[in-house]
């Protein structure tokens, strides 16, 4: 499910390697905005999960994504959210729309459909 709308979340902060900075000035976008998508879904084993995730940090990088943070629920580490920043929206969109991102959710377990929130800052 792709939703464009705001998600709060209160779940604390796990390291991803190569995270992007979002305070430096370098993320900011010529058009003076900052795309950010916030991805929500539940897995079944997180270090499944994050062995998939890291394979397509890469894959991440040449599609336009800046980084981001992987937050998980303290109660229920399987939930997880990640919020990422984006060169552009359509970048963001093309990845996270691509048949490529199907298979790897499908490698990673995660349970039930994503949602994922395609959102802009003005900077």
């Amino acid at each position: 499910m792709v939703r464009s709308s705001l998600f709060v979340d209160n779940r604390r902060a796990a390291d991803e390697p190569n995270a992007g900075d979002t305070k430096n000035e370098k993320t900011k976008t010529k058009e003076g905005i900052m795309v950010h998508v916030v991805v929500h879904h539940k897995v079944k084993d997180y270090a499944q999960w994050k062995e998939v995730f890291d394979e397509y940090t890469k894959v991440r990088k040449e599609s336009g994504s800046k980084g981001g943070r992987i937050f998980r629920d303290e109660q229920n580490p399987g939930n997880i959210a990640i919020l990422f920043e984006w060169e552009d929206m359509a970048k963001a969109r093309t990845f996270f729309e691509s048949k490529f991102i199907k298979s790897a959710l499908e490698r990673a377990e995660v349970i039930g459909a994503p949602e994922i929130f395609f959102e802009v800052e003005k900077v």
